[in-house]
């Protein structure tokens, strides 16, 4: 029996040609809008490819996704996708900050953060506080 070859990337892990991606790359204002509408808790994390800063924080919301598997992460690309991060700020009534992480439920932005500010166990907390003050 061949053991199955597995990866673990940036962004996810690869099993044999399976891949789980952790963070969902954020297509286009569509996507968003449905996103919105359909009123799930999520995080939408905003990322520069060129900023030190933002790779760093990117390794804090994988760690985050790993271990809330239940809760969709999504990424935009400041550089390649500036409207579609624009939008987000106005739908969200958030300033823009990059990096940032943005939580999100039904539609509505409760909590978020920047630059050092993102790290897994801050995440974790407030997905835990605003679960337990919305039961």
């Amino acid at each position: 029996m061949v053991a199955a070859a597995a990866r673990v990337s940036a962004a996810g892990i690869s099993v044999a040609g399976w891949e789980r991606r952790v963070i969902s790359q954020l297509t286009d204002e569509r996507e968003l809008e449905q996103l919105l509408a359909a009123g799930s808790t999520l995080v939408i994390y905003k990322h520069s490819p060129i900023c030190l800063t933002s790779t760093l924080a990117r390794r804090q919301v994988e760690s985050f996704a790993s271990e809330h598997p239940d809760t969709q992460v999504f990424m935009i690309d400041v550089i390649e996708q500036r409207d579609l991060s624009n939008k987000a700020a106005a739908l969200l009534a958030v300033p823009h900050a990059s990096p940032q992480v943005i939580l999100i439920r039904a539609g509505v932005q409760i909590w978020n953060t920047s630059h050092k500010g993102i790290k897994a166990e801050a995440l974790s907390r407030q997905l835990d506080v605003r679960q337990t003050t919305r039961d």
